[in-house]
């Protein structure tokens, strides 16, 4: 029978660990959305920032919003979601806010490899890829 070193099993499980986040990796991260559903998005403007007491908040391109999210073993719901109600100029921009939202909302997993970000919905269907904003 073979025996691994110490080492090794401890490199083996830093690889096998590697890319996935944890509940904690959200708190105090923000993410600027990349894809939506099929859908690629160009506007720099919609981020979603995750707070490390719990609350959410960012901006849909044309409206800021906040709530609350709770994060577990990859699971990630996002509630509470409140925004302002102004009218933006540009159909595209409200269609593409109109998705971001509710992809949030919808959003019942999450994976973090990295700098990018993809949250899914319960049936673990992608709903929005996002990169992390510095």
């Amino acid at each position: 029978m073979k025996t691994f070193h110490p080492i090794a099993r401890i490199a083996a499980l830093c690889l096998s660990l590697a890319g996935t986040a944890s509940a904690g990796e959200l708190a105090g991260s923000e993410w600027r959305p990349v894809k939506i559903g099929a859908e690629t998005v160009a506007d720099v403007k919609p981020f979603v920032r995750f707070g490390e007491d719990g609350r959410v908040g960012g901006n849909g391109g044309c409206n800021g919003f906040g709530g609350d999210y709770t994060l577990g073993g990859g699971t990630i719901e996002i509630s509470q979601l409140t925004m302002t109600m102004m009218a933006c100029a540009g159909g595209a921009v409200m269609k593409h806010e109109r998705l971001f939202l509710r992809a949030l909302r919808e959003a019942a997993h999450f994976e973090r490899h990295g700098t990018r970000l993809v949250l899914s919905d319960s049936a673990g269907e992608p709903l929005a890829e996002f990169i992390e904003r510095h």
